[in-house]
């Protein structure tokens, strides 16, 4: 928390920080509902974890599918619910900024299920239920920019939450 969250959160949103856009900062951007500062957080998280772990491999070893698959959906389900409240409330008021933070975050949600379904398609012949699990990665990855884009940026945004994951796998399927 001190090392990552505290710096982020002052580049960000501290005065003078170097991505903050009210301060004029050197490389502003636009940050709704906190997205950027958590994302960036939890995306140095997993290496440090790994990094720090006390058994090689313990992170990779095993299958991708959950223990319980349907408290898995059900966590999914009320996450895709819950994330409503925060994106659009992020905007404060009932207007159109949460109007549009609201059907981005949908949308977004729902393209990255579906690209995680044609992963799946492609790497394993089939879909399982488990893509509606994708849609996390649809919610994390549309908060920074839910209340600044149109439904097809985000839809763009939801779909290419998984397409790093497919091409990394068509690469390994060639070098096998």
């Amino acid at each position: 928390m001190t090392f990552i969250y505290f710096p982020l959160a002052h580049m960000v949103w501290g005065k003078g920080g170097w991505f903050n856009w009210a301060s004029g900062g050197r490389m502003p951007v636009l940050d709704f509902a906190g997205g950027t500062v958590v994302a960036y957080q939890f995306g140095s998280f997993g290496p440090g974890l790994r990094l720090f772990s006390r058994t090689p491999g313990w992170l990779s070893a095993g299958t991708d599918a959950p223990h319980s698959v349907v408290l898995s959906l059900i966590g999914t389900g009320l996450l895709w619910v819950g994330w409503f409240g925060f994106n659009a409330g992020s905007a404060l008021g009932s207007n159109e900024l949460a109007t549009r933070a609201f059907a981005a975050t949908h949308f977004s949600a729902a393209a990255a299920a579906l690209s995680w379904g044609a992963t799946e398609w492609y790497l394993k012949g089939k879909p399982s239920v488990l893509v509606w699990l994708g849609d996390g990665a649809g919610l994390a990855t549309i908060t920074p920019a839910s209340g600044f884009v149109s439904v097809p940026a985000a839809v763009l945004i939801g779909f290419s939450c998984r397409f790093s994951l497919l091409l990394s796998r068509h690469e390994t399927k060639d070098k096998a």
